[in-house]
């Protein structure tokens, strides 16, 4: 008998036979196809199995690998949330050492301007001194003069003596030096001076100088 390899053929070849050899041949032959069709089954399934369970594992694998991607993505985003915080940060130290930079420039100017005005301020006072001092020696000068002038002209010493220190008093006083070195100055005096038994040497009418007797100065 020729080999079976269907069903089909396996069947023909029971329902042709004429003795009973070819009968057990036909079915024997029919078992063993069966047996390679369950085999070839069995392997197939195998198979199928084997591919099921690989698809498993790599969709398992590629879940594993989007999570990765994923984590990957969120740490990125992460990354760059922390760098933007950091630029901003930065830019505000930037703004803020900007700011303090400015205060201390307009901190500087103005203690520059303040040592300026202090300078300014020593310098008139030294000078205001200077000044002062330079018109209280004419001031003495005169005193001294109007002493010796007075004696010269028979008048009592001891008067003239008084009266150069009245007028050496009246020189040295915080409150009427200013006053009375203006009037010096400018030759208009408002008040007038005499000696201690009341003899007027000179007077003044708020616009003239008009002196009674000689007291040695051009005043």
């Amino acid at each position: 008998m020729s080999e079976i390899y269907s069903f089909k053929e396996a069947i023909n070849v029971i329902r042709t036979a004429v003795l009973g050899r070819e009968v057990r041949e036909g079915i024997a032959e029919g078992m063993e196809y069966v047996e390679q069709y369950a085999a070839s089954a069995q392997s197939a399934a195998s198979t199928a199995s084997a591919s099921a369970s690989a698809a498993q594992n790599s969709a398992a694998a590629a879940a594993g690998s989007a999570g990765t991607a994923l984590n990957a993505v969120a740490a990125v985003q992460s990354s760059a949330s922390a760098a933007k915080s950091s630029a901003s940060a930065a830019k505000s130290s930037a703004d803020a050492a900007a700011g303090s930079a400015a205060l201390a420039q307009s901190a500087a100017s103005s203690a520059a301007g303040s040592a300026a005005a202090a300078q300014t301020s020593s310098t008139a006072a030294e000078n205001r001194k200077n000044e002062t001092e330079q018109i209280f020696k004419e001031i003495s000068a005169k005193a001294e003069q109007v002493s010796s002038d007075a004696v010269d002209s028979g008048k009592n010493a001891r008067d003239a003596q008084t009266a150069a220190e009245q007028a050496k008093a009246i020189a040295t006083s915080s409150d009427v030096l200013e006053p009375l070195l203006m009037m010096l100055a400018s030759g208009n005096v408002v008040f007038t001076l005499a000696t201690s038994d009341g003899a007027v040497l000179c007077a003044a009418d708020g616009a003239e100088l008009i002196a009674n007797t000689r007291v040695g100065c051009n005043c």
